[in-house]
C-alpha cells in the first residue's frame, strides 16, 4: 500500500511539474486548494500544502504571471485556520500547572526582581 501511495505522489508531482511548466497556474492553485480542503477536513496538517502554494505564488510573481488577490486571501485564511488548530493542539497537549505550582513559580519570579 505504501508503495502505491509513493507511486501516486511521484506521478502527481510529475503532473504538477508539467502544469507548472505549461504555466497552468490556475489549475495548480485549484488542485492544491482542494488538497488543503481535504486535509483540513480530515484534521491533517497542511504545512506541505502551504509551502507549495507559497512556492507557486513566488514563481508566478517571478514570471510576472497574474496572481489574483482572492487566491492569496483564501490561502491566508487556510493558514490562519491551521495556526489556530496547531495552537489548540499545543495547548491541549501541554500539561497544565496546578495552582500550587503556579504560585511557586510566581514567587520565584518575584524573588529574582
Amino acid at each position: 500500500m505504501e508503495l502505491i501511495i509513493q507511486n501516486f505522489e511521484i506521478q502527481s508531482d510529475t503532473v504538477v511539474q508539467f502544469l507548472l511548466d505549461s504555466k497552468s497556474y490556475d489549475f495548480c492553485i485549484r488542485l492544491w486548494k482542494n488538497e488543503m480542503d481535504v486535509d483540513q477536513g480530515s484534521n491533517e496538517p497542511i504545512r506541505k500544502d502551504l509551502e507549495r502554494m507559497a512556492s507557486l505564488f513566488g514563481e508566478m510573481l517571478h514570471k510576472n504571471a497574474l496572481l489574483r488577490s482572492e487566491c492569496v486571501e483564501e490561502v491566508f485564511d487556510k493558514l490562519i485556520i491551521e495556526c489556530e488548530r496547531q495552537k489548540e493542539k499545543l495547548l491541549f497537549t501541554t500539561p497544565k500547572l496546578d495552582k500550587h505550582e503556579a504560585n511557586l513559580h510566581e514567587a520565584n519570579l518575584l524573588k529574582r526582581k
